[in-house]
């Protein structure tokens, strides 16, 4: 839609389009961090070394909080 905008010369604050910008590389790189963690979840499980206990679990959970806020994203 922005680039629509930038064709026909509408003009918008660069403060949104700087925020643009930063949430597309903030999608890709969500979309590039799950793509990695479930590669490595399904490599884990082929070789059968999978275990999941609470302790485990709370890791995991806490890692992809951090990871999501490090992208921008607010996790409650």
């Amino acid at each position: 839609m922005y680039s629509l905008l930038m064709r026909y010369e509408v003009r918008v604050p660069k403060e949104e389009t700087d925020m643009v910008g930063d949430l597309r590389y903030s999608w890709k790189k969500l979309r590039k961090l799950s793509t990695d963690v479930s590669d490595n979840l399904a490599r884990l499980q082929v070789h059968g070394s999978l275990t999941v206990s609470p302790s485990h679990l709370l890791t995991a959970m806490m890692c992809i909080q951090i990871a999501l806020a490090s992208t921008g994203f607010v996790v409650e």
